[in-house]
């Protein structure tokens, strides 16, 4: 989780403005975007649920960096274009459950439906 106050959020914003916006943003994918350095590196910047995190040391301390305000500046600029943001990824735990869940439903209608074909096929005797 990313802590500071209005004007260091500003102060990452302003920053990633000054150095490219958005774009120093590569690429996003599943809530994960790459996001280029002031020395050519590339940090990975994660969101999820309104929360960023950046992999750069000022990230790992907590604080906002650069490479959230690019990240940030870029999901403001698809909202505004009626783009969705790249959505997070789930749990695998939480994946696994809903395909399961998915699966038994669709075995479910597969049975109702073959006993109401069966009923269309009586042979006579």
């Amino acid at each position: 989780m990313t802590t500071g106050t209005k004007a260091t959020f500003q102060n990452a914003l302003d920053k990633a403005a000054a150095r490219g916006g958005l774009l120093l943003v590569r690429r996003g994918c599943r809530g994960q975007y790459e996001v280029r350095g002031s020395h050519g590196r590339v940090y990975v910047v994660a969101v999820a649920d309104g929360e960023y995190a950046c992999v750069c040391t000022a990230g790992q301390l907590g604080r906002p960096c650069y490479h959230q305000g690019a990240v940030a500046m870029l999901r403001a600029a698809q909202s505004a274009a009626g783009i969705a943001p790249a959505a997070a990824p789930e749990a695998d735990a939480i994946v696994r459950a809903r395909l399961l869940a998915e699966s038994r439903a669709r075995a479910r209608h597969i049975t109702e439906l073959e006993g109401n074909l069966a009923d269309c096929f009586v042979t006579a005797a």
